[in-house]
């Protein structure tokens, strides 16, 4: 055989190897949410695999660049290429596993975390005791979960892949906090405070999962918290005229100023999943499942009922009833400017 001959058998022999891999790997690997401590080992090690054929494949189709002398030569890079790509999915698809047991895991920590304030049970356990369990789970996802997806000695791309993992649970876990946080109406100073002191917490566990050394630019969330932390201390005069509520998403900062008007000036009741008539287990769900455009929609509607409530109810005086409306329209501007960004109105299309 030639040279070029030999290097594309060689390169269909080593692309059906690979196939018979990611065959074999997709048979045995178990990316379930509910998988087992057991199918987790046995992912990590099809992972490990992956990553190592990775760094051959990334080796010998980057080396063969610009030398394709001959056709056959290009057929075998392509074969090559192929099965790399098939290598990539497949690991994929294990990582987006990982993310999605481990976002359901800190979804359900956080509930924890305010079911005191939400549903007031008889048990009496701080909440600075589940931040701190937050913060174990967070050094044991990074040093132990995570960490046991690293090959020896692997490439960028997939030293990369899974520290993006991290970084997502730590979006999941910011998010989630403040979202939840934003619910809680009739904060007293000590309630605010323990809040600000469980932000701090947080994000000594977010720093775990995605250290500020990582970017460029931190995340949006960093700067998110330490905004939501000095809006817990703010009434709604000194909100708008600092403008701090456009710091942070359009959805939270919505929920944070229709529970914060939940009091003896405003007989009803303006806290969302409560005005909606639901439980706060059911409305997580919702907002998990629906888009920016949706939620601020169903915003935009609970808006307009809270005002025929506040004309029908309950008589007000005419200087309570000017604070409400005016209340409602601050938070009313906030919903439109969030549904007018060019991110949320591209889901209005799709």
């Amino acid at each position: 055989l030639s040279g070029t001959d030999l290097q594309t058998q060689i390169a269909n022999s080593v692309k059906q190897a690979v196939n018979l891999l990611v065959a074999q790997s997709e048979h045995h690997c178990d990316v379930k949410v509910t998988s087992t401590s057991q199918s987790n080992s046995k992912n990590q090690a099809i992972y490990k695999v992956l990553s190592i054929v990775d760094v051959g494949l990334e080796g010998w189709v980057d080396n063969a660049e610009g030398l394709y002398s001959s056709r056959c030569l290009k057929e075998a890079m392509d074969m090559l290429r192929q099965a790399r790509k098939a290598c990539d999915a497949l690991r994929a698809n294990i990582l987006q596993g990982v993310l999605k047991s481990a976002s359901i895991h800190v979804i359900n920590l956080l509930s924890q975390i305010h079911e005191e304030n939400f549903q007031r049970p008889q048990h009496h356990k701080t909440t600075s005791k589940y931040m701190r369990q937050i913060q174990r789970w967070c050094e044991h996802f990074v040093r132990h979960t995570m960490a046991a997806y690293r090959p020896s000695r692997p490439n960028t791309a997939v030293l990369l892949e899974v520290q993006k993992v991290c970084w997502k649970v730590a979006n999941v876990l910011a998010i989630g906090f403040m979202r939840n946080a934003s619910l809680i109406s009739g904060l007293r100073e000590d309630a605010k405070l323990a809040i600000a002191s469980d932000i701090a917490q947080l994000e000594s566990a977010l720093h775990l999962l995605a250290p500020k050394h990582h970017f460029a630019t931190p995340p949006r969330w960093y700067s998110e918290l330490r905004t939501f932390r000095q809006m817990l201390f703010l009434d709604h005069n000194a909100l708008s005229s600092k403008g701090l509520v456009h710091s942070v998403s359009p959805v939270i900062a919505a929920q944070f100023l229709l529970s914060r008007m939940s009091n003896r000036s405003v007989p009803i009741t303006c806290v969302p999943f409560k005005a909606l008539g639901t439980s706060i287990s059911k409305y997580n769900r919702w907002i998990e499942q629906q888009t920016e455009f949706k939620i601020l929609q169903k915003f935009q509607t609970l808006i307009q009922d809270i005002r025929k409530k506040l004309k029908s109810g309950r008589a007000l005086s005419a200087a309570s009833l000017a604070t409400a409306n005016a209340s409602l329209d601050f938070v009313d501007s906030i919903v439109k400017a969030g549904l007018s960004a060019p991110s949320v109105a591209a889901q209005s299309v799709s």
